[in-house]
């Protein structure tokens, strides 16, 4: 008994007709529903008042305008007070007359225009009031009449645009500019999210471009490394490495020879009369030692030992036996040794260099390396791009704006709408 009286006194569920709406075809969906929508003659009939009031304030304005002080009142009024009341008329006229121009009531009876011009009208008309409420007041004291009767006329095509926008209300169609906005944000929405994925997209593509080609440089890295060719490369860079520890330990032994005598030579500097060589193993003993050909030192070694001798060069007892010890091992060819070596070794260092340049295969190695690097670089970037442009997909409204847009179209034009 009592489910029957639940269900008898529940009120029925509307049920609404679905349609499917693409977002960018929705403004031309909505007009031709706005356009079937029976509201025709409340648009005339609008528009047709709106007129005879216009005229009717027209002429309201030029009686106003024509309207003379009344001959009593111009006696007992100040003339001070008259000229300020002249004022506000000419301003409550003046601003009557750029209303009165600027009403341009549009012809037929189209939906949005006719709610484009209320709205229009009724902001118009707050101006309006703002503008002429002190000079109304004003102008009362001597034009009474002819100011109410303008001001009347205004005040009737205020309740007019009043009233039409309580029908607009009423037959719920202020719902239109609500939902051009939420479609205007829609619509924008949607073109910012096919550019984020059409750019996503390319990324991605280029991201599995990019781990392509770094896994075909690097197998081509793998198959030159392993190449005959390549090992050939390796062995004589290592012996190019070896010989080169071979040269700088040679030049280490002639740095270790001359330092031992550096203090002797330039104090022999000042009495032997080869001063250059002197000064030029001074400067620098192992370069000097390998322009030396002639082993000129030599001499200048045994020039030195006897300068110590006859009292010359002045030295300690320990300095002088490290000079006979050196001028010694110097004349049994031991400078002449290093000489060989050094030529020896810069003979294999350049035969070396000559075979190294005939190996074009460390070049294919290093703009492998390159590209492969440059693959890596690459690969960082797009992946750090797509997540930025994930996080911005994700951030956009577009399924709230939608869900949002339902419930007013729904209000309006009884109809569900389902964007796609």
């Amino acid at each position: 008994m009592f489910g029957f009286l639940k269900k008898l006194f529940q009120k029925e569920e509307e049920v609404f007709e679905v349609e499917e709406v693409r977002v960018e075809d929705f403004n031309s969906w909505l007009d031709n529903k706005i356009y079937k929508i029976d509201f025709k003659e409340e648009i005339s009939g609008f528009f047709n008042q709106i007129k005879d009031i216009k005229w009717v304030l027209g002429e309201k304005i030029t009686s106003l305008e024509t309207a003379e002080m009344d001959e009593k009142e111009k006696e007992r009024v100040d003339e001070k007070i008259k000229n300020v009341v002249l004022g506000h008329k000419e301003n409550y006229t003046r601003e009557m007359k750029r209303f009165l121009e600027c009403l341009n009531i549009p012809e037929g009876d189209d939906l949005r225009k006719s709610m484009n011009f209320n709205e229009a009208l009724s902001n118009s008309l707050d101006e309006l009031s703002k503008k002429t409420a002190k000079s109304y007041q004003a102008a009362q004291h001597l034009f009474f009449k002819p100011v109410e009767e303008v001001f009347k006329a205004v005040g009737e095509i205020n309740l007019l645009a009043k009233d039409f926008d309580g029908k607009l209300e009423k037959k719920g169609l202020k719902k239109i500019n609500e939902i051009q906005e939420k479609v205007r944000f829609l619509q924008e929405d949607k073109r910012r999210r096919e550019r984020l994925e059409e750019d996503l997209r390319w990324k991605e593509q280029k991201l599995t471009r990019c781990a392509e080609g770094k896994e075909k440089e690097e197998a081509e890295i793998d198959r030159l490394r392993n190449n005959d060719e390549y090992q050939e490369l390796v062995e004589l860079r290592e012996e190019e490495e070896q010989i080169n520890a071979e040269v700088e330990e040679n030049k280490d032994e002639a740095f270790l020879f001359f330092s031992k005598i550096g203090r002797a030579l330039r104090k022999y500097e000042k009495v032997t009369l080869a001063v250059e060589v002197v000064r030029d193993y001074l400067e620098d003993a192992v370069k000097a030692l390998l322009k030396d050909k002639e082993l000129k030192i030599v001499g200048v070694l045994e020039g030195l030992k006897k300068g110590v001798e006859n009292g010359e060069v002045e030295l300690d007892d320990k300095q002088k036996e490290i000079i006979a010890e050196l001028v010694i091992k110097a004349k049994s060819g031991y400078l002449q040794g290093l000489v060989k070596k050094a030529e020896e070794l810069q003979k294999k260092v350049n035969e070396i260099k000559t075979k190294l340049k005939g190996y074009g295969i460390d070049k294919l190695i290093e703009e492998a390396e390159y590209k492969s690097e440059h693959f890596e670089e690459q690969t960082v970037l797009m992946i750090r791009e797509i997540e930025e442009l994930k996080v911005k997909l994700q951030a956009l409204g577009g399924e709230k704006l939608a869900e949002e847009l339902k419930e007013p179209v729904k209000e309006m034009l009884k109809v569900e709408v389902r964007l796609v």
